[in-house]
């Protein structure tokens, strides 16, 4: 049976269908094509790189009979057996990172604590921002859906230090740290 033939009726993929559609080496985090067809060859890396606002990398994505999946949540079904519950986090930020040691399951709170700092962050840090009319620096997390003030320093170096400790407090390992 081709696997064409396997997914005929458009019913979303198993890791059966997965495992033999697909080669994984979770080493070098490549999804590759098992097999050769009219648009691939069998070891050729699957899907396109597509663009994030999520994620500064982006994701590789592919199109399977109609449907569209992230390359690093078929790994997820391949190696587990089922489709996480939320989100696949990738650990190093990268989401073209996917080695099977750079990814975990999330929820959407623990994947939001992953994320980088904003773009138009100034501080340098996230989390921590200068308080213009004050001539303070001040920190902040958000946890638990609400933001929690964590004083104004007189000190970058300080409200950075608080952020830290705040942050492993109310994220553990999906703490990002200063970066």
């Amino acid at each position: 049976m081709s696997p064409h033939e396997i997914l005929l009726g458009g019913d979303m993929i198993t890791s059966e269908i997965a495992n033999s559609l697909f080669l994984y080496d979770e080493f070098d985090g490549v999804l590759r094509w098992g097999f050769d067809s009219a648009k691939s060859k069998k070891g050729d890396a699957v899907g396109t790189k597509t663009s994030s606002s999520a994620c500064r990398t982006g994701y590789r994505q592919v199109r399977l009979f109609g449907q569209s999946y992230k390359v690093h949540r078929l790994i997820w079904l391949m190696r587990t057996g089922e489709f996480p519950d939320h989100y696949i986090d990738h650990i190093d930020g990268n989401g073209l990172n996917n080695k099977w040691s750079n990814l975990r399951e999330a929820t959407p709170s623990q994947n939001m604590m992953n994320q980088r700092k904003r773009v138009d962050n100034i501080s340098g840090v996230k989390g921590v921002s200068f308080d213009k009319a004050r001539n303070k620096w001040y920190a902040y997390i958000n946890a638990n859906g609400k933001r929690k003030m964590l004083g104004r320093h007189e000190t970058k170096e300080d409200a950075v230090a608080a952020r830290m400790i705040a942050e492993l407090a109310a994220h553990g390992e999906f703490a990002k740290g200063a970066d």
